[in-house]
């Protein structure tokens, strides 16, 4: 008979402990399914709030829990890009999600969880940040999607810097600083395109950085119908955008590797786009790209020659 009221008390304390939230934040949110789930901590993440609790059953969402966290990590919302939880998972300091199963919850669930969020940003900053993004989006679109494109490709690359502290690591913080990892330049560039009406994705993957397997990240996005690789932080050279890794195909975007599965794999372009590589002329000068390395480093220099 102890043993049966040690448990009665083990829910209810449990159950007592989770009330309070449900209260606080305007109820316990019903969840169908890993959509809705994702969809739901897009929402949390932008209203800022640090803990919500969600209902569900049991295997509605997997019976993997850490393996549904990392799903976030790769979420695309078709209906609200800009809400994916491939792009708003970089505002999370951390977070953690306290699993409550084998009650009985709102209209009868068996599942409950807490999932409780520590934010890298102040709220009001981040709000002026993307309300400046979506500016700068509306003034960078052109009259087609591929000029549209190009124009956030180089205004990237003219405007941050890559940072070798590896410091700086989001979008935002490169909007703080100027300078930015390869996970701010493909957010940004995701962000920027989303909000220009035109499909992109955050691609998770490695690369063969001089001789070194390192995680990496970049874009595709589609133009014209097909999907092409873009990765903005290797056309960085400096202060003008090179087109080495600009609208690429798969056979053309060398030292890529993506991570898993995504849905646009079957519509990747055969071919990379037909991209016509300007001149780059200052005051009658063709400007020269020459990478030195030294002692392990990749010193960038621009050296001019008169044109003929």
């Amino acid at each position: 008979m102890r043993k049966i009221i040690g448990i009665i008390l083990e829910i209810l304390f449990i159950w007592m402990c989770v009330i309070p939230v449900c209260a606080q934040d305007g109820g316990c949110v019903v969840v169908k399914d890993r959509a809705s789930f994702y969809q739901e901590i897009s929402k949390q993440i932008l209203s800022h709030q640090k803990s919500k609790v969600y209902i569900t059953d049991v295997g509605s969402l997997g019976n993997d829990l850490d393996e549904l966290l990392n799903g976030y990590y790769y979420h695309y919302d078709a209906d609200n890009p800009t809400a994916s939880g491939s792009y708003l998972c970089y505002y999370m300091e951390s977070w953690k999600v306290e699993y409550y199963k084998g009650g009985r919850y709102g209209d009868g669930h068996n599942c409950k969880m807490e999932v409780i969020i520590s934010y890298s940003y102040p709220k009001n900053e981040t709000d002026i940040y993307l309300k400046k993004m979506k500016e700068l989006a509306a003034s960078l679109k052109k009259d087609t999607d591929y000029k549209s494109v190009k124009a956030v490709h180089d205004y990237l690359i003219k405007n941050y810097e890559y940072d070798h502290s590896m410091v700086n690591r989001s979008d935002y913080d490169g909007y703080m600083t100027g300078k930015m990892v390869c996970q701010g330049y493909c957010t940004a560039a995701f962000y920027l395109l989303s909000e220009m009406g035109i499909p992109a994705r955050v691609v998770l993957g490695s690369s063969e950085d001089y001789q070194k397997d390192t995680d990496h990240a970049w874009n595709v996005v589609r133009v014209d119908g097909k999907w092409y690789n873009m990765d903005v932080t290797w056309d960085d050279g400096g202060w003008l955008p090179d087109y080495t890794f600009f609208l690429k195909s798969d056979a053309d975007f060398y030292q890529h590797t993506r991570e898993g599965y995504y849905d646009y794999d079957k519509d990747m372009a055969l071919s990379s786009y037909p991209v016509r590589d300007p001149k780059r002329t200052i005051g009658g000068c063709i400007i020269f790209l020459v990478i030195i390395i030294d002692a392990g480093m990749i010193i960038r220099r621009k050296r001019r020659q008169q044109e003929e």
